[in-house]
Formats: C-alpha cells, sequence, structure tokens
C-alpha cells in the first residue's frame, strides 16, 4: 500500500500544486501575454506581430511593423493552444500547469541525487512549489513571468536527464529550448559540460559532446533564422532597442530612478550589479501607516525575506557536484546582475528563478538534515510568498 502511495506522489503533488495555484488566481486577464500574440503570428506564418493590443510594450517598430524582443520558445509550447483558442486563450493556464510540472521534476530530481528521506523530499518541493518567486511568477503568468517558469521547466528537465540517463541529445536539446526562454539559462553550460567529462577519455567526451550540440543545434539554428529574418543580423533579438525605449522615457524601470529620475546605466554594465544584489538581498516591503501597514514593492523584496532556506545552500560540502552548481548559479547569477534593469514589475526578485533549479540542489544538501530551524524557514517561506501570490 505505501509502495503505491509512493508510486503515486508525482501525480499527487501536480494536482494539489495545480489546485492551490489556480485558487491563487482563478480568474486570469488575458494581459501582457505576448507570447501568445507570438504564437498567433506563427500560426500565420509570419514573425511580425498582427493585431497587437495598444498597451504592449517591449516592442520592436521597423518598416510599419511590430516585433517582440523574446526568445521564441513559450510560444511554441503555447502553439496548439492558440490553434483552437486564438488570441483569447490566457497563457497564465498554461504557466500554472507548468509551474505544477516543475514541483513534480524538483520532486524527481531529489531522487535522482539520492537525498534518502522521502519526508525531506516532499518539504523542499513544498518550499519550491510555494515557498519560492516560483509561486507568484506561475501564477501571475504574464509575460515576463512565463519566461521564466518555461525555462525553469527546461532546465529542470535538463537536470533529470543529467541525472538519469545522461543522454547527451536530450539534455542539449532541453538547454536549448531554456535558453530561447531566458537567455542567461545558457551560462548553465559548463555544468553539462564538466558532467558530461568526469571519468571519460576525451575522445568519449568529445562524443558526448558532439551528441550535445546534435540536440540543440536545431533551436539555435531556428534562433539565429528567426533573428535574421526579423532584423538582418543572426544575433540581433531586439532587446537593444527595447532597451534604448527604456532609458528614453521617464519610465520608473529601476528603483535608481526614484532619487534620480535621469540616471541610465548600459544594457549590460557593471554599474547595474549593486542595484542587483541590494534587490536581492537587502529590498524591503512598502511601509505606510495605514492598514495593513505594508504592501508589495513593484521593484521586488530580499530572498532573505521570502525564501530564507535558501541559505542552506552555503553549507554544502565542496564535493565536485557542489562546486559545478555553485560555478553554473554564480554564472547566471553574474549574467543577470548585468542586466540594466532589476525585474520590476515582481514580487521578490524574480531573476533567481534563472538559476533556482541549481540553487535547490545546493539547498537539498546544505540542509542535511530536517531540523525545527529549517522546517520554520519552509514554512515562513511558504506563508511570505502565498502573500504575493494571493495579493
Amino acid at each position: 500500500m505505501l509502495k503505491k502511495f509512493v508510486s503515486l506522489l508525482p501525480v499527487i503533488i501536480f494536482l494539489f500544486v495545480l489546485a492551490v495555484y489556480f485558487l491563487a488566481n482563478p480568474h486570469p486577464s488575458n494581459l501582457f501575454q505576448h507570447f501568445v500574440f507570438m504564437a498567433d503570428s506563427f500560426l500565420r506564418g509570419r514573425f511580425d506581430i498582427v493585431d497587437l493590443p495598444w498597451q504592449y510594450g517591449d516592442s520592436v517598430f521597423i518598416n510599419n511593423k511590430v516585433y517582440f524582443q523574446f526568445g521564441p520558445t513559450p510560444a511554441l509550447i503555447l502553439l496548439p493552444f492558440v490553434y483552437f483558442w486564438k488570441t483569447n486563450f490566457s497563457q497564465t493556464f498554461v504557466s500554472m500547469i507548468l509551474g505544477a510540472f516543475n514541483a513534480v521534476l524538483i520532486f524527481i530530481l531529489l531522487g535522482r541525487l539520492n537525498v534518502s528521506s522521502l519526508v525531506k523530499k516532499l518539504l523542499l518541493t513544498l518550499f519550491f512549489a510555494f515557498g519560492t518567486v516560483h509561486f507568484s511568477a506561475a501564477v501571475t503568468g504574464t509575460t515576463w513571468f512565463f519566461s521564466h517558469v518555461v525555462a525553469v521547466f527546461f532546465l529542470l528537465l535538463a537536470l533529470v536527464e543529467n541525472f538519469g540517463k545522461k543522454r547527451p541529445f536530450l539534455i542539449g536539446l532541453f538547454f536549448s529550448l531554456a535558453v530561447f526562454s531566458r537567455q542567461t539559462t545558457f551560462l548553465s553550460l559548463p555544468f553539462f559540460l564538466l558532467f558530461l567529462k568526469r571519468g571519460v577519455s576525451y575522445h568519449d567526451f568529445f562524443q558526448k559532446v558532439l551528441l550535445l550540440v546534435l540536440g540543440a543545434f536545431p533551436f539555435f539554428l531556428f534562433n539565429a533564422y528567426y533573428n535574421f529574418s526579423r532584423f538582418g543580423n543572426f544575433f540581433d533579438d531586439g532587446r537593444y532597442s527595447v532597451y534604448l525605449s527604456y532609458i528614453n522615457s521617464t519610465v520608473p524601470y529601476t528603483f535608481a530612478r526614484l532619487g534620480n529620475p535621469g540616471f541610465i546605466s548600459g544594457i549590460v554594465d557593471i554599474r547595474n550589479i549593486p542595484l542587483h544584489l541590494y534587490t536581492l538581498l537587502f529590498m524591503l516591503p512598502d511601509f505606510s501607516s495605514h492598514f495593513p501597514y505594508v504592501a508589495r514593492s513593484p521593484y521586488g523584496l530580499s530572498v532573505i525575506i521570502t525564501s530564507p532556506l535558501f541559505f542552506y545552500a552555503l553549507l554544502a560540502k565542496r564535493d565536485f557536484l557542489m562546486k559545478v552548481s555553485w560555478l553554473a548559479v554564480l554564472s547566471i547569477a553574474m549574467g543577470d546582475f548585468l542586466w540594466f534593469h532589476q525585474g520590476w514589475i515582481q514580487f521578490g526578485y524574480r531573476y533567481l528563478l534563472d538559476f533556482i533549479p541549481l540553487l535547490m540542489i545546493l539547498t537539498s544538501f546544505g540542509m542535511k538534515k530536517l531540523s525545527k530551524i529549517s522546517i520554520f524557514l519552509i514554512f515562513w517561506s511558504v506563508i511570505v510568498n502565498a502573500w504575493g501570490a494571493f495579493t
């Protein structure tokens, strides 16, 4: 009976997480779902966006045509839904479904990492699903959050494969799909390469790398064609044009503009690093003298408040897995920290999602056993992130 229950746990986790996510946002709006319009354009055999609502930003205008800066993976996922329901379909539904799948993949990943305690695996899965910014991102489901949820999904698939059957072709395929959801996940590549090299000759390593490249190649090729067809350049995805529209506006896209409305930094600039670090580590909620006295800041909230359990990652033993995991976390984080804004508008620090699968690995090994402190931090995180998801 117990074995049957354990075998059904992935299904139970999926249904439970999905139910809570839908409870948090039972009537999602159709606002800011760029990927639905991208999918609609793909189905029409074109890359420019048609019938776009006027309020949609982050757009590039060239020769009286509208394009988006976003990677194509989330739009490709939406193709069957948009085919049947057109642009009336809310991508938030898919965001919540994928978010529930992400919780299942975390549970499976922890099992493949030989986290032996079932209770520990379940509590860490609970923490991921409801005690991190993944909760609010999945239930919000607007363009910027949906791209994170999709990237987490494919990065988790790559990690599950890496610690399972280790097929390089599939790792490369999932990796490429993550990259064209969130580009900074490309910086996780050394993690997978180091695992491919571990314990094998250079001859076998090169064979594995070739298979990984073959798995990743189709989507890298498609993205290059996608960029060239729109902007005449294989590497131009429109982000710089969107960046120019932000810095030439009065929009307070970074909290640095609150005290200095004319603040401008480069699209990738070391001056952005302290702004990201402040958001990640020190950003507080907004306070007022009126009930409820505390409110979400649109610029984010410190991870010390939202998900303090992650600090167990610092206690992880420095073995091979932990070293390559930290390498990937810090590489992706640095890619994010250089970016010109810090994730406005958001709950918590949404860029954390770019490396959260790897941070979960570190946290699971840093938290060697359950204690009163770790259990308290899990439930504290759930309460704080429920505030973000339900409000």
